[in-house]
């Protein structure tokens, strides 16, 4: 008893799914009744088979059902076949075209391939469609097809089908008579596996009178062979291309007014016999940059002048062949005497094997002597502006900026090593002036800043504008006729720079005193531009004063550190190890001193460790 269908008596749905299942269905073209586990099969008229109904199945499964437009799906039977047509009173023309049977749906099409210059249009003559037969031409095979009826067929009427279709048939197309002469392989199996059927050998297909005239007409006339050339024109051709001797010749009229001697080179070209003239150019001729004298061409041997306009004839002329062409002859180019001096090795090579003559240079030929090259002097610098930029203006026409090389002030950006300094004039108004001078390391330039003390009188403030300046020294070592490429030789460097140097700038003599930390732990990192901050250079420059003057030995010197060292810590400030240096006057400069000096200071807070100065010292 079920549960009635009222609120509260509802029983939950378990379901899943909750399609309809399908209970009619036609496989095979008979109608299946699905009822519970039992199938019911009633035979109806087959929809797609002309051979009547199919039997009543009372039970066990059926074949699985495959469509007739997938079976034969693509499948295509490609025939060869020819008609012909009507042009003119007597004439006919000859077309052949493909026919193609889709066993599908039993339609046909037929093409013609496309021929130039057929006259007609080609292409698709019949687009695919089912055809009805007009009259039957050719008995067809006797063969069951079982394919399906083509579509769209009307009652009463009979279309062309595979059947009617074969090597040898003739068949009529909407008034086209076609008869077919051969197919592909394809259609040949398909006749044999399905119809067991062998299709007849293919058939000539004759040859279209239109076709064949204008083949004759486009055919190219065969002409006359032209006359073969010369062999012994093209065995030199093949032998001598590429090569060509090489004369060193001289023009000398001097003799005329405003003459000179001139120098050229004579090409002879040995695959055609001709010539060509090059000048060899010398520098400051005051000539054009063009160096051909004379173009690649015949040369005569007899110039008459030039030929007159009216003249209607070419006279004959006789030209300068490779056997003209000797060492001392004079050659007339064109009305110009030019005598062979001498010629290159392949030029010796050749006369040598061919004629048997040795080509030696002439020496009574005279060369015009060389001019004497004028030394470039570079005049001094005028003060105006920079003296890389006067230096352009002396090297070219168009001055150039002078180069500046970008990788050095890129890697030196903002690195300045900083000195403290004072006048080296030894005048009293000036030896309590202070200056700061720094060495800019991107472009080597040199700036003074002046610290002006209270109650002096003389203003804080720039002392020197920043730039380059020149080492007195290296600039009245360098000659007058100095090079341009030396110029950047005579500034300063930065391994003029150091603690204790004398740098004159603009004839003030500034004396380092101090440097600041930064420039001395450059100084200590570059020891080969520094080698006064070298501390094994140092104590090694020390030993060796030290041997050389027995009286300063450990005896009379070692003992001031010890009174300077108060509290017995074997440790003294780093001024009075400085002063006790000087004093000794070994022959150290300020910044060796220094050097020594901050090794020894093991703490970095200024006082030096004696005991280990002492040890090294000892060690000679």
């Amino acid at each position: 008893m079920s549960i009635p269908f009222l609120p509260g008596f509802s029983a939950p749905d378990n379901r899943t799914t909750f399609y309809k299942s399908q209970t009619i269905s036609n496989p095979n073209a008979a109608l299946k009744y699905a009822s519970g586990k039992v199938e019911e099969e009633i035979a109806l008229p087959s929809l797609s088979s002309p051979f009547g109904q199919r039997s009543i199945k009372k039970s066990g499964p059926s074949a699985p059902f495959v469509p007739a437009h997938v079976t034969f799906d693509k499948k295509v039977l490609n025939f060869t076949a020819f008609w012909t047509e009507d042009v003119e009173k007597g004439k006919s023309r000859v077309r052949q075209g493909n026919l193609y049977f889709f066993l599908e749906d039993s339609t046909i099409q037929v093409r013609e391939p496309k021929v130039a210059n057929a006259g007609v249009l080609q292409g698709v003559i019949i687009s695919r469609q089912i055809i009805p037969k007009q009259d039957e031409l050719s008995p067809p095979l006797q063969i069951n097809t079982n394919l399906p009826p083509p579509k769209g067929a009307r009652s009463g009427v009979t279309y062309y089908g595979a059947e009617d279709l074969y090597v040898g048939a003739d068949v009529n197309f909407y008034g086209r008579r076609m008869h077919i002469v051969d197919c592909d392989h394809f259609t040949r199996e398909f006749y044999k596996n399905q119809f067991d059927v062998d299709l007849a050998h293919s058939e000539p297909i004759p040859l279209d009178p239109h076709t064949e005239q204008r083949k004759l007409i486009d055919k190219p006339l065969r002409t006359t062979q032209p006359p073969s050339p010369d062999k012994a024109k093209l065995k030199k051709f093949l032998e001598r291309d590429g090569k060509v001797l090489r004369f060193f010749c001289v023009w000398n009229n001097s003799d005329d007014l405003y003459g000179e001697k001139r120098k050229f080179i004579l090409h002879y070209y040995l695959v055609d016999d001709s010539v060509e003239v090059r000048e060899e150019q010398e520098p400051n001729s005051g000539r054009g940059t063009w160096s051909v004298f004379m173009k690649k061409q015949k040369l005569p041997k007899k110039f008459t002048g030039i030929a007159s306009i009216h003249a209607h004839t070419k006279p004959e002329e006789d030209f300068y062949t490779d056997a003209d062409f000797k060492i001392g002859e004079t050659i007339n180019v064109f009305g110009r005497k030019i005598t062979i001096k001498d010629c290159d090795p392949y030029t010796q090579e050749f006369y040598r094997t061919k004629y048997g003559i040795e080509m030696v240079a002439d020496s009574s030929v005279q060369e015009q002597p060389e001019s004497s090259s004028v030394e470039h002097t570079i005049p001094p610098h005028s003060g105006f502006g920079s003296e890389e930029d006067s230096l352009s203006t002396c090297l070219s026409l168009v001055p150039k900026a002078p180069k500046k090389d970008f990788h050095k002030m890129a890697e030196n950006d903002k690195k300045i090593l900083r000195f403290t300094a004072i006048l080296a004039n030894g005048k009293p108004l000036d030896q309590d002036r202070r200056f700061v001078v720094s060495f800019y390391l991107a472009d080597n330039t040199v700036g003074v800043f002046e610290n002006g003390g209270r109650n002096t009188g003389i203003p804080s403030g720039k002392f020197f504008e920043r730039r380059k300046v020149k080492h007195p020294e290296r600039v009245n070592a360098q000659a007058p006729g100095r090079d341009h490429k030396d110029i950047d030789a005579q500034y300063y460097a930065q391994s003029d720079f150091y603690v204790g140097a004398t740098i004159e700038i603009s004839n003030h003599r500034f004396t380092l005193t101090e440097a600041d930390e930064f420039a001395l732990k450059y100084m200590e990192a570059n020891p080969s531009e520094f080698p006064s901050a070298d501390f094994d250079i140092t104590i090694n420059k020390l030993k060796e004063l030290m041997s050389k003057n027995v009286s300063t030995s450990r005896q009379p010197w070692h003992e001031r550190f010890i009174r300077e060292d108060l509290n017995e810590e074997g440790k003294v400030t780093s001024e009075r190890f400085r002063a006790i240096m000087r004093e000794l006057k070994w022959g150290l400069n300020e910044q060796e001193i220094i050097t020594i000096s901050r090794r020894f200071d093991i703490d970095d807070n200024g006082m030096i460790h004696y005991p280990s100065f002492l040890k090294a010292v000892n060690k000679i």
